[in-house]
């Protein structure tokens, strides 16, 4: 009896293990992004991230919920810049106070310098 109990148990733990490692690699478009604790990595949504340009030499990144669902409000997207001009690097968050349907914008009210900016957002 002793021994049916514990190949049970590993039958139960090896399917559960299978479960959430198909669950987390169906997701194509999430990524693993360090969260600055002791190396530790969590799943994120990585959305569409574009520097406009709104005047000569100066570009403002805007953040497009590329993705099938409505992000809720309150919840925080980051996002990066990177290129030659100043903010170039610069990193910051923007926490939602109305939910961002799919296909909607945000504007993240930050002037780039330069033309050739790009940036990253996720949540």
């Amino acid at each position: 009896m002793q021994l049916t109990f514990n190949f049970s148990t590993i039958i139960l733990i090896s399917l559960l293990t299978s479960v959430i490692s198909i669950d987390r690699s169906a997701r194509a478009e999430d990524k693993l992004t360090p969260n600055g604790q002791n190396g530790i990595l969590i799943v994120s949504t990585q959305l569409e991230c574009n520097a406009n340009k709104i005047k000569e030499v100066t570009q403002v990144p805007v953040i497009k919920n590329n993705t099938s669902q409505t992000i809720s409000s309150g919840q925080i997207i980051y996002w990066q810049a990177s290129g030659t001009g100043k903010g170039s690097g610069t990193k910051q968050s923007i926490t939602l106070n109305q939910p961002l349907a799919p296909g909607q914008t945000i504007n993240t009210g930050v002037n780039l310098s330069g033309d050739n900016n790009s940036c990253k957002a996720y949540y």
